[in-house]
């Protein structure tokens, strides 16, 4: 975002604005946070984990007038510890890849089902609870998961998919 701010400011205007109308529209933002730099998170030891989480909520704040509800992790590297980092620091979703989930089940209890073939729904939210030392579940310490579209992303990404603006258009 400095980037944008000293080398495209119309670019970084905009993106300010789309946040501001997002929230005004649904309540909440559409922008996300982010490591503040494009670090592994899982990789860096405790303190740099913590530094990296808190300034990108930082940068978010300066930026975006408002605390973050969620943070993108650099090529979605996630471990429990990061996990726990987040929940500490008030961050409520994340956003995964499909391959990064290996089973889920429904909120209210059940069977658990496999997932770990990449074949997730990822129309919708799952939970994800921090754990006692003797494993219990933690209710009231939870981050939510975003799982994105393979094929979408990597057509966003890597394919086409924005050679034809119109196609994007709502209404």
């Amino acid at each position: 975002m400095s980037w944008l701010e000293k080398k495209a400011p119309d670019v970084y205007a905009h993106i300010l604005e789309a946040d501001r109308e997002s929230l005004k529209r649904l309540g909440h933002g559409n922008a996300i946070a982010q490591a503040y730099n494009h670090i592994i998170v899982p990789l860096a030891n405790e303190r740099d984990r913590e530094t990296q989480i808190l300034w990108g909520i930082e940068d978010f704040r300066f930026r975006f007038n408002r605390d973050p509800e969620a943070m993108w992790l650099p090529e979605t590297a996630v471990n429990d510890a990061t996990i726990e980092a987040l929940i500490k620091q008030g961050i409520k979703f994340i956003i995964l890849s499909p391959t990064q989930a290996q089973r889920v089940r429904k909120l209210s209890g059940g069977a658990w089902s496999s997932v770990a073939d990449g074949t997730i729904d990822t129309t919708g939210a799952y939970r994800c609870f921090l754990k006692n030392k003797s494993g219990a579940t933690i209710a009231d310490q939870h981050l939510d998961i975003f799982f994105f579209n393979a094929t979408i992303s990597g057509e966003l990404s890597f394919g086409n998919l924005l050679g034809d603006g119109d196609g994007w258009r709502i209404g």
